[in-house]
């Protein structure tokens, strides 16, 4: 604790904070620095209330504020709520990036009741299908959620999406991994012609890996197909981990827990993280620099690529 009120570093503080939450320490609001956006977020595991109305002035602390809305530790019915609503009136692409990883975070909590999650749930399908294909990032950092946390009601949309071929190529590569993760059969004739003639292989390993979820062995053939005429042993390597997918290697995705840290990133900049089964993660810098992706062990092994 003493070290906690004093230590200036914002990653040992929200290391320390860890701790103590795990240990029963922190079971109040703690005393520490504030000023900060790690200060926000060691706030938030220790039960501090978070006001994302205060700061109507400093999207910097907004981004912050959104975040520990998602690891706050009490009412998260409430804070889906407040969340949900924050994003309908919020302006800055980044605060609303933010917003929307923590309604994931929400989401995939399974200590949160279910209302809590259904209100995440709701909110991240209502801003994909408002806003899914316009351009905005909030939407296919959405869509991005929706695969990860298997939400069948969003399967029409992901395969409209798919069948649509945005022009943008990261929407069409997390529409085609979410339609892997949701078994969204009504976009497979799409999918297989992204893994045949997209020319971004990020896009063509995300169809590799949508093919080889929907069809399971069955999808060997056509993967065979692609590896043999594959632009980049990049490409090639996903297209080999899609067929041992296919070959009932697991079809489940990667759900780990972890988060990804990185420091001295531009305040408010968007990035996302290859994932080890394809799919991708995404985060958002606070204020003071300090990158949090959650869902990945370590970002050494996969690509990290600013995105916004």
């Amino acid at each position: 604790l003493a070290a906690l009120r004093s230590v200036d570093d914002p990653l040992a503080r929200w290391a320390l904070a860890e701790l103590l939450v795990a240990d029963g320490s922190l079971r109040g609001p703690a005393e520490v620095p504030s000023g900060d956006a790690s200060g926000a977020l060691v706030a938030a595991l220790s039960g501090a209330p978070i006001d994302l109305a205060a700061h109507a002035d400093d999207p910097d602390a907004r981004v912050a504020a959104a975040l520990a809305l998602g690891h706050a530790r009490v009412d998260a019915t409430g804070r889906a709520v407040a969340l949900e609503a924050a994003l309908a009136r919020e302006p800055d692409e980044a605060v609303r990036v933010a917003l929307v990883l923590a309604l994931g975070r929400i989401g995939r909590d399974e200590d949160a009741p279910a209302p809590a999650r259904g209100v995440a749930c709701e909110a991240l399908l209502g801003i994909a299908t408002r806003e899914g294909g316009s351009g905005s990032l909030a939407p296919v950092v959405a869509l991005s959620e929706l695969g990860a946390l298997r939400v069948a009601a969003a399967r029409d949309l992901v395969a409209q999406l798919v069948t649509s071929e945005p022009r943008d190529a990261l929407t069409r590569r997390v529409a085609l991994h979410a339609a892997g993760r949701l078994s969204a059969r009504g976009g497979r004739v799409a999918v297989e012609r992204a893994l045949a003639v997209d020319p971004d292989d990020g896009v063509r390993g995300a169809a590799a890996f949508a093919l080889a979820s929907m069809l399971g062995p069955a999808a060997d053939v056509s993967l065979r197909e692609a590896s043999s005429v594959a632009w980049t042993g990049a490409l090639v390597d996903r297209i080999a981990a899609a067929r041992a997918l296919a070959r009932g290697g697991g079809g489940d995705g990667f759900t780990g827990a972890a988060l990804a840290r990185a420091g001295a990133a531009v305040p408010r900049s968007v990035w996302c993280l290859t994932l080890p089964d394809g799919g991708l993660a995404f985060g958002v810098a606070t204020g003071d620099g300090e990158l949090w992706i959650e869902g990945a062990p370590s970002y050494d092994e996969a690509e990290l690529a600013r995105v916004l």
